[in-house]
C-alpha cells in the first residue's frame, strides 16, 4: 500500500505523510499477526533467556523487581508511578511527533528520516517474529518470576477503577470492591495463578437528551483491577456475590496452609 500511494499520487507533503502512515499500519498488522494463533505463539515464546540475563545484571535479582521493591509498594500509585507511565507512553508519540516536526520544519530531510524510522520499527518486528520474548509481567503471572507490577495498567486504572479492600480471615481471603451503578452481568471475575482479576463496564446513560450539563463528574467505561493473592486458594470453591453496589469475592484458603491445632498429649 505505501508503494501504491507513491505511484498513484504526485509528490506532496501530504502524500509523504500518507506513505509513512500506511507503512506504520503495515508494521502494526505484521507485528500483531502472530496473535492470530496464540497457541503456536506460546510454543515459540522465549521466557528464560531475558530472566537469566537480568538476574546476572542485577546480582541474583532482576533489576525490575529490585527497583519496584525499592521505589514503590504494592497497590500504591503515586507521582513516581504516574511519571514513569507518562514517560513510557511518550514513546508512542516521540518518533511520530519528531517526523511530523521534520515534515513541517525540515521538509528536505523528511524522506530520509521517515525511511530510517520505518526501518527501525520493521527491524524490531522481524526480531519479534524470530524471537518472541515474554515481558517481565507475563513471566511474573506465570511463575517464572516473582510477581511484577504493571505500573502503566495500575496508573490507568485510577482513571476509572473501583476502590477495593483485601483481607484474610481464619479460612478465607476476601476481596470487596465498590461497583455502584452496575448490574451483575456487567462484572466478570477470573483467576489465573495467584492473580485475581475483576473487570467490567459501567455503561453510560442515554436518557438525557440535548442537555447542557453544568457538571459531569461520574466516570463511565470499562475497568480492570488485578490483585496478587498473598497465599494459595482453592480455586474450585471461589464465590462472588454482588449486593448493594459492592462485589464480594470469597476465596477459601488452600487446605495445606490453613492453621491446624495440634493436640498435646501427655507422655
Amino acid at each position: 500500500m505505501p508503494a501504491a500511494l507513491a505511484l498513484a499520487a504526485p509528490r506532496t507533503p501530504l502524500r509523504d505523510a500518507g506513505i509513512y502512515a500506511l507503512q506504520m499500519w503495515a508494521y502494526f498488522a505484521h507485528f500483531d499477526m502472530p496473535d492470530d494463533d496464540p497457541e503456536a505463539l506460546l510454543r515459540r515464546l522465549r521466557v528464560d533467556y531475558p530472566i537469566d540475563f537480568d538476574r546476572a545484571l542485577g546480582g541474583g535479582t532482576t533489576p525490575t523487581i529490585r527497583l519496584q521493591r525499592s521505589l514503590g509498594r504494592e497497590g500504591h500509585v503515586g507521582p513516581l508511578e504516574y511519571a514513569l507511565s507518562a514517560i513510557h507512553w511518550s514513546w508512542f508519540f516521540v518518533p511520530h511527533g519528531t517526523l511530523a516536526y521534520m515534515l513541517v520544519r525540515h521538509r528536505r530531510l523528511y524522506p530520509r528520516s521517515a525511511v530510517l524510522m520505518s526501518a527501525c520499527f520493521d527491524l524490531g518486528c522481524v526480531i519479534y517474529w524470530l524471537v518472541p520474548t515474554a515481558p517481565p509481567w507475563w513471566a511474573g503471572q506465570n511463575g517464572n518470576l516473582p510477581p511484577v507490577r504493571r505500573i502503566m495498567a495500575e496508573a490507568g486504572e485510577r482513571v476509572w477503577a473501583p476502590a477495593a479492600d483485601m483481607y484474610e480471615t481464619k479460612n478465607e481471603v476476601v476481596v470487596r470492591a465498590e461497583l455502584p451503578g452496575l448490574m451483575d452481568k456487567d462484572i466478570h471475575v477470573s483467576i489465573a495463578g495467584d492473580l485475581l482479576t475483576i473487570e467490567g463496564e459501567r455503561r453510560g446513560e442515554n436518557d438525557v437528551q440535548d442537555a447542557s450539563h453544568y457538571r459531569r463528574e461520574r466516570w463511565f467505561g470499562k475497568f480492570l483491577r488485578t490483585f496478587s493473592l498473598p497465599m494459595p486458594v482453592e480455586t474450585s470453591q471461589i464465590k462472588a456475590t454482588y449486593r448493594d453496589g459492592v462485589l464480594t469475592v470469597t476465596l477459601p484458603k488452600s487446605e495445606e496452609i490453613k492453621a491446624k491445632e495440634i493436640k498435646v498429649e501427655a507422655a
